[in-house]
């Protein structure tokens, strides 16, 4: 009954993420797991690579599903205003604030999902305030003495490196510690093997959204010219960059190299065909570099997560050079 519901929960998370990449099934089956429990997960990826759509997908797959998950991204509020945003305020609290007083983001997300998107950039006294909350679960509204008591499942993400903004002192160690549950790292598109597959996904999805009939597809050329790309902006980058050539177009029903708009200067000026293998060595071993860190080191529960032997594991791990990354000899 168990392995039936975290069938299910994969299923259900598999639903909003496509991608056939190992790295990224990985992360998949680490959130399946972790989705149906308490635990507070930090997704700790690359901007672009869908951290607030996996956030949305764990709580699909968690016995919160039925009630709301509510964002808030801490680098789009201005910082005096963060905590009346995330815990709302009392009547007359400040100079044009709702007279009638206002709920907060953590009032909103009662019985669900409370997710904080770019969670590095919220100030340091809010993080006092959100490890109070954490380890009370109680909060009180601006300008209010009232106790307020609220049950959330926490979800955090960021893109920047917290381990090295708690050593800098800019990040609370005890709060970073709080938040730590499971931590989620969703692999960059440069890592991931299948990009073709998620290009023609996307594809998919915008030609529909634009209604168009025949649905354009991909050359041979404009894959390759996909794949030669280092995609900094990652899955929002790919998107964009589909969107425009979905516009180029004019309604061909082939989308060639010439309607990518790339930069000539990206990789595929300098890398040919003979570079490809090393490219692929570079994804397969970053996968595995992703499916042991989700496993804090542990080959056996790393070769469950690929679907491989310990065995195999080990051989790549020697080809790779990871030998000692593991914890297990």
């Amino acid at each position: 009954e168990i392995s039936a519901c975290l069938v299910g929960s994969e299923m259900c998370i598999r639903d909003r993420i496509c991608g056939s990449d190992p790295g990224l099934h990985a992360v998949l089956q680490h959130a399946a797991v972790v989705a149906e429990t308490t635990l507070p997960i930090l997704i700790c990826s690359e901007t672009g690579t869908g951290k607030e759509l996996l956030a949305v997908a764990v709580h699909g797959a968690s016995r919160r599903a039925g009630e709301p998950v509510v964002s808030l991204n801490c680098g789009a509020v201005q910082p005096e205003l963060m905590a009346s945003e995330l815990f709302g305020y009392a009547p007359g609290a400040f100079t044009g604030a709702d007279p009638k007083g206002r709920e907060g983001i953590v009032a909103a997300a009662a019985g669900g999902t409370l997710f904080l998107d770019e969670l590095a950039d919220m100030p340091t006294a809010l993080q006092v305030l959100l490890l109070r909350f954490l380890e009370s679960g109680s909060y009180q509204r601006v300008g209010e003495s009232k106790l307020r008591h609220v049950n959330v499942r926490l979800i955090c993400a960021t893109c920047r490196d917290l381990d090295a903004l708690v050593e800098s002192g800019e990040f609370r160690r005890d709060l970073y510690f709080r938040i730590k549950g499971a931590c989620l790292r969703l692999p960059p598109l440069r890592a991931r093997d299948d990009l073709a597959e998620l290009a023609n996904e996307l594809l998919e999805e915008l030609a529909e959204a634009e209604m168009l009939e025949p649905r354009p597809r991909l050359t041979a050329q404009a894959q390759a010219r996909l794949q030669s790309h280092h995609w900094p902006g990652n899955t929002r980058e790919l998107k964009m960059v589909l969107h425009h050539a979905l516009a180029l177009t004019q309604g061909r029903p082939e989308i060639d190299a010439d309607d990518i708009p790339l930069p000539r200067s990206s990789r595929s000026a300098s890398v040919g065909p003979a570079s490809e293998p090393g490219s692929m060595h570079d994804r397969k071993r970053a996968a595995l570099t992703q499916a042991l860190r989700d496993a804090n080191g542990n080959v056996s529960a790393a070769a469950r997560v690929l679907g491989v032997a310990r065995s195999t594991i080990y051989r790549q791990l020697e080809r790779y050079g990871l030998l000692d990354d593991v914890n297990n000899p």
